[in-house]
């Protein structure tokens, strides 16, 4: 049950709405809840999707090693190639920053640096501002920060996920060895959803990944053998909630659990009779790594988003589940 070709899907559709080489497009209009934040796409590919062919679009860029990771193959952002040229995007980063404060008059500093799925930075601008650097060398196109909103989904039986649990459809792993990205609200870490093993099938979790620093270190939010890592990305000034990675809303952990939630035995009380079910995620043995990208109240801003897609596929997770929409 690897499912890398989902997550590279995702990877190569955000990568490559990056714009175009030279001049830059026209910028988009501000929408709802975009509070002055702008995200500032820059013409080099980036990591996913520089191959050979991108090499030879830019003289800057021939000498260097592709970085684009061959059909079912995972993205390696530790191999030397990909090193290499993340310094190159963020020398281009800098030299197009140095352009934007020289053009602007002011110091500017990036609330987010992107360089895995979208070689980009997300500034705090004006209008004025924003269309004043469109078209600076090195920039590609300009959007302006947008809002979405969480979506859900209706669990494992809809999607006859039985037929790779029983073994029907060639296998009964039920996830295990597979790490799910989950981007959404955040997490309840000390849920038995999430527990490093299954109350129900007694499912011992092992990590199959090294070890990522995360907010799972130190007197942060505990993580496990299940839910090995916990991100946060809601940050800056139109932040509500701290910066913990909790869930405060309860749908990233509805959508975690629905997603690889463990085994469970639960009992319900409805009116005079009680109700037990045995409850699970479609991937009861996959591990877990939680990013916010969303809040109860700021929803969830584009920045944010875009940040926990470039960090999912930099951690290398094999699926990404995005349960969010308009």
């Amino acid at each position: 049950m690897r499912m890398r070709s989902l997550a590279k899907g995702l990877v190569l559709a955000w990568a490559c709405s990056a714009g175009t080489d030279g001049a830059a497009a026209d910028l988009a209009a501000k929408r709802e809840g975009s509070n002055g934040r702008y995200i500032v796409h820059l013409s080099y590919p980036a990591v996913a999707v520089f191959d050979a062919a991108q090499a030879k679009r830019f003289s800057a860029l021939k000498s260097l090693q592709p970085t684009r990771a061959d059909d079912g193959q995972r993205l390696r952002v530790d191999s030397a190639a990909v090193k290499a040229y993340r310094k190159v995007l963020h020398t281009q980063q800098d030299e197009v920053l140095s352009g934007i404060e020289m053009r602007l008059g002011r110091n500017v500093e990036p609330a987010l640096r992107l360089d895995v799925v979208l070689n980009a930075m997300v500034l705090e601008l004006s209008e004025q501002e924003a269309t004043q650097i469109a078209k600076l060398d090195g920039v590609a196109k300009i959007e302006a920060d947008w809002v979405a909103r969480p979506l859900t989904d209706a669990g494992p039986r809809w999607i006859n996920a039985e037929s790779i649990w029983d073994g029907s459809a060639g296998t009964q792993t039920r996830g295990e060895g597979v790490v799910i990205g989950v981007i959404d609200t955040g997490i309840n870490p000390t849920h038995a959803s999430f527990a490093a093993r299954g109350v129900s099938d007694g499912f011992t979790h092992t990590n199959p990944m090294p070890s990522l620093v995360t907010l799972c270190s130190g007197s942060a939010p505990p993580c496990n053998s299940k839910l090995i890592g916990i991100r946060d990305f809601t940050t800056g000034s139109s932040s509500a909630e701290p910066d913990d990675g909790l869930d405060v809303d309860g749908h990233g952990s509805h959508v975690a659990s629905t997603a690889a939630g463990n085994t469970l035995n639960v009992t319900l009380t409805l009116g005079n009779a009680n109700v037990t079910r045995v409850l699970s995620g479609v991937a009861p043995h996959a591990n877990l790594i939680s990013y916010k990208a969303c809040e109860q109240e700021a929803d969830c801003l584009g920045s944010w988003l875009l940040a926990a897609i470039n960090a999912a596929v930099a951690d290398g997770v094999d699926v990404i589940n995005y349960s969010i929409g308009g």
